[in-house]
């Protein structure tokens, strides 16, 4: 890789900031419909000359252009246009705790935590909005990933499904929806789950789905023959995920099963380059990231066995869902 790459690479960060101003600034949602400059100006009550200046950079990054001259999203722009949510996650939370990724690397605390005094789930709690944008930012991404997983793993057998921290239902409504016969628990935080009446009534769920708010630290409802733990473990240090297993671990009688589903990280020595370099590149990120922002870790799968071992649990299945895995687990 040569200097001039490496400096792409350090100064990348000016990129990102031009693309979250030009959402927050409202520039993307108002080009929409193509206008001049100076009635965007008008628009956005801005000041003229350094909007024009972003404008000139926007035009560079190929994310607008001049059409019949007035100022037009391109195809990339349109794609910009769909990820206001993310962008202000980005300006937000993540910006300001990855700026502090050294501090997390030299005393292993979470950078997050750090600056804002608080848990980024206790920040989403006080600013609901930033909880919202962020499933938003995340429904796409999990029916993608739901596709796979039931490709993956037969969920024919399931009678009531438990799926703990489960949000607002979109994996339990595509589940639910292949499976007539099965039935849900939607267990999160109470002011999660007060949420997720309408989601599951615009899937025609409402009375498949029983809600239930509570702490998975504390304990998840019993009954049920499948247990549902989907990127919920990574978003956790050791400590707090082993706490989660063990309170699932109470839950399940000896016919039970928990899936847990989660992105793996190659074990140490594994290959880190070639035809699956790119898979790899977007799990050791986003292992950064949930050191940085929610204090959580990608783990390799004997990391995880070490987790279910120490929980009382064993692993009786591993299934390959394209870019994230379903593990098996039953009681030991």
């Amino acid at each position: 890789m040569t200097a001039a790459s490496i400096q792409g690479l350090v100064l990348g960060f000016r990129t990102t900031c031009i693309l979250v101003a030009a959402s927050k600034l409202g520039i993307i949602a108002q080009l929409q419909t193509p206008c001049t400059e100076r009635e965007l100006c008008a628009r956005l009550d801005a000041h003229a000359p350094s909007l024009h200046r972003l404008l000139r950079m926007l035009m560079s990054l190929a994310v607008i252009e001049l059409r019949d001259g007035k100022l037009a999203l391109t195809e990339a722009g349109l794609e910009l246009q769909g990820m206001g949510d993310l962008c202000t996650l980005i300006d937000e939370e993540y910006l300001p705790a990855w700026a502090r990724l050294a501090g997390s690397v030299r005393d292993g605390k979470t950078a997050f935590d750090e600056l804002f005094g608080m848990t980024v789930w206790e920040h989403r709690k006080q600013l609901p909005e930033l909880s919202e944008r962020l499933n938003r930012t995340m429904l796409g991404y999990q029916r993608e990933r739901i596709d796979a997983i039931l490709r993956a793993y037969d969920f024919s057998a399931t009678k009531l499904l438990v799926d703990v921290g489960g949000n607002h239902g979109t994996d339990v409504c595509e589940i639910l929806a292949r499976h007539p016969g099965c039935r849900a628990i939607l267990f999160d935080q109470p002011h999660v789950v007060a949420s997720a009446s309408a989601n599951l009534a615009a899937a025609g769920m409402s009375d498949r789905v029983e809600l239930a708010g509570g702490s998975f630290f504390e304990a998840v409802p019993a009954g049920g023959d499948t247990y549902l733990l989907k990127h919920v473990l990574h978003n956790w240090n050791d400590e707090r995920s082993l706490q989660i297993l063990r309170t699932c671990r109470k839950a399940l009688d000896a016919s039970a099963r928990l899936l847990v589903i989660e992105e793996l990280m190659p074990e140490d020595g594994a290959p880190w380059a070639g035809v699956e370099s790119k898979l790899v590149w977007d799990t050791a990120m986003l292992d950064i990231h949930m050191m940085t922002v929610c204090g959580g870790v990608t783990r390799t799968l004997a990391e995880h066995d070490a987790l279910y071992q120490a929980a009382g649990l064993r692993r009786t299945g591993l299934f390959d869902a394209e870019l994230t895995h379903v593990v098996e687990l039953r009681t030991t």
